[in-house]
């Protein structure tokens, strides 16, 4: 049963996050920011754990909103969930903009994952802002394992059915363990998961030899220990080729990636936030050259930013 919902809701979780680029709901033109938007310091909700990829990303952008903002931009993370805690903790803070949600497409579309696990929320207790990024992960072995690449992996796997343990780090629902779950279910795959509060405590697993393998891992906290055979990066899910490991193929080119949409950032607010409050929030504004000057790092890449106003053009362009 559980096979079918994970197979099931991996593939709804496409159509969805591509959904959502179209999801926000309308800005009136003729309304404007209030004033004193931001007055007092603002909170960036991290659904995930400290000191991960998101993490790094999230406090790099904050600490440039800062100054054009005159204020504080803090990062809490709030993990839990695959994300729910993070979601309904936005969704019910006061909509004023000084709490603002790093959510991904089953935070902000909590309904689409209810089979797993019920949430105290809705989508249309949110308001999207904008689209920040996307990071791409590394799926990752430890030394030492009788594999070199993904293909022994998953015969090795097949053959040795729950004896390989396989390192989890964003929680049951979260997109990118649906991703892998996915995978696994439709490869006949049987694997133990191991539950980690973060990438961080998994990278120390898989380095001391407790577990075999991890996902999802930035790359950026891997990437040395891969250079130096403490682990081996066996995948990444990017859509293409990471240019800093162009020697690592991705999910989709081996056949394994269930045809999901990239895990994309967005910054949403409570529903009820002004309407000038969230034009604000559009970090084009206060970032100017974050896209070009990541576009290119190993630990992922921005996304062409895209604001809930843009997203309404697009739906009436289509």
């Amino acid at each position: 049963m559980h096979r079918f919902i994970f197979i099931q809701v991996a593939a709804r979780v496409r159509a969805l996050t591509l959904a959502i680029c179209a999801a926000a709901l309308p800005l009136s033109s003729g309304v404007s920011a209030e004033p004193a938007y931001p007055s007092r310091p603002v909170t960036i909700i991290n659904p995930l754990a400290a000191g991960g990829g998101a993490d790094n990303f999230l406090r790099a952008l904050a600490r440039e909103m800062q100054n054009p903002w005159s204020q504080p931009v803090l990062v809490e993370s709030r993990p839990g969930a695959g994300g729910l805690i993070a979601g309904e903790f936005v969704a019910r803070a006061k909509p004023d903009g000084y709490v603002i949600g790093d959510l991904q497409s089953t935070h902000l579309m909590p309904e689409v994952f209810e089979a797993l696990r019920k949430a105290n929320y809705t989508s249309a207790d949110l308001r999207l802002a904008v689209r920040v990024f996307y990071l791409p992960s590394a799926f990752v072995s430890r030394a030492g394992v009788p594999w070199k690449d993904m293909s022994q992996f998953v015969g090795y796997v097949r053959a040795n059915p729950d004896q390989v343990t396989f390192g989890q780090t964003t929680g049951e629902g979260h997109p990118l363990h649906l991703l892998a779950r996915a995978m696994f279910d439709r490869n006949a795959m049987k694997v133990v998961e191991v539950p980690f509060k973060g990438a961080g405590d998994a990278v120390l697993a898989i380095l001391g030899g407790h577990v075999d393998t991890g996902y999802p891992l930035s790359i950026s906290s891997v990437q040395a220990h891969s250079r130096s055979r403490k682990l081996s990066i066996l995948a990444v899910d990017s859509l293409a080729r990471n240019p800093a490991l162009p020697e690592v193929p991705t999910l989709t080119e081996l056949g394994f990636d269930p045809k999901m949409a990239p895990n994309y950032h967005v910054f949403a607010v409570p529903k009820g936030t002004p309407d000038g409050v969230v034009q604000k929030i559009d970090v084009r504004s206060v970032t100017p050259s974050a896209p070009k000057r990541s576009a290119t790092t190993p630990a992922g890449r921005w996304s062409s930013f895209t604001t809930a106003l843009q997203f309404r053009r697009k739906k009436r362009s289509r």
